[in-house]
């Protein structure tokens, strides 16, 4: 289980839907990395080198605390060399070494979480899940 400090805890190989009429979870395949899980958390949260495995992230600014901001800078296109977009959302899931996850909320037409789990398969084999639960238009949840 991992917690939310927005939506509580929730079991990331199943998570919730969020509240609200239009409801969904994207989910990523899984990807099998060939290295412990605490190498994986060290380049996942080693956020100034974020971009050199998440091609869109320009950057991200946070301080990794529940409650924070995080400044995500985006770049949809690969040959601009600024990013295109700057993104606030709040750090909502942090457990050290195995999740993080931010979320973002426009009340009354928006509400998404985002989080990364990290499930050590062996001691050499670290599975990686990235999913988005969102909502819009007129949650019952800000």
């Amino acid at each position: 289980m991992i917690e939310s400090n927005l939506y509580g805890a929730f079991d990331p190989l199943n998570p919730p839907q969020l509240p609200g009429p239009f409801a969904r979870i994207v989910q990523a395949d899984p990807a099998v990395i060939s290295a412990p899980r605490e190498e994986v958390w060290k380049t996942l949260s080693d956020f100034p080198r974020y971009q050199e495995w998440c091609r869109f992230t320009r950057l991200i600014e946070t301080s990794g605390q529940i409650g924070d901001p995080v400044y995500l800078h985006l770049r949809w296109d690969d040959s601009l060399r600024k990013p295109t977009q700057t993104q606030k959302e709040i750090i909502s899931i942090w457990k050290e070494g195995e999740a993080m996850g931010w979320s973002l909320s426009w009340p009354g037409l928006l509400r998404a979480e985002r989080f990364q789990h990290l499930e050590a398969i062996s001691k050499d084999q670290t599975i990686y899940r990235t999913d988005r639960k969102s909502t819009r238009l007129n949650s019952s949840h800000a």
